[in-house]
């Protein structure tokens, strides 16, 4: 007989980032910026290896720490008994912002079903933006517009 899970993809994330900013908010202000970023890379791998997924890193931390982590990319996380699933990883997104006492930095994991996620390694560093679901609405209907290659607004 096979056992089904109870456990909640999203709610898993959302332990996984809680834990992850629980690890960097202990470094806020404090302006030591490596040990920011491992005290949040060793909470997110933690947190990730409970996760009820078979994971496989696609965009991980490599180089960021000068060193190999659990989060680099091609490392496999989770339990390993739920679904196969490509993850994305960004323990502390504007480290510059925890290491000065600023707010903004958020903690980033991303999951989508194994061998659907683009690996964007020449594009690593983008544009975001995050909004609830009202803002992101209006924002896609009447102030986003795609930008044209080569051309800065």
């Amino acid at each position: 007989m096979s056992q089904v899970s109870t456990r909640h993809i999203g709610l898993d994330l959302v332990r996984v980032t809680e834990a992850t900013a629980l690890a960097a908010g202990r470094w806020l202000g404090l302006g030591n910026r490596k040990e920011a970023h491992r005290a949040a890379t060793e909470a997110m791998a933690q947190a990730l290896q409970m996760a009820d997924i078979a994971g496989h890193i696609v965009v991980g931390e490599e180089g960021r720490l000068g060193e190999h982590t659990p989060l680099d990319t091609g490392q496999f996380i989770g339990t390993g008994d739920g679904p196969e699933m490509d993850v994305l990883v960004d323990p502390i997104d504007g480290t510059e912002s925890v290491v000065r006492g600023y707010p903004g930095a958020i903690s980033v994991v991303c999951v989508a079903p194994r061998g659907s996620m683009w690996s964007p390694t020449s594009a690593i560093y983008m544009e975001k933006i995050v909004v609830d679901r009202e803002v992101a609405s209006f924002w896609c209907r009447n102030v986003w517009t795609p930008r044209r290659p080569g051309r800065w607004p």
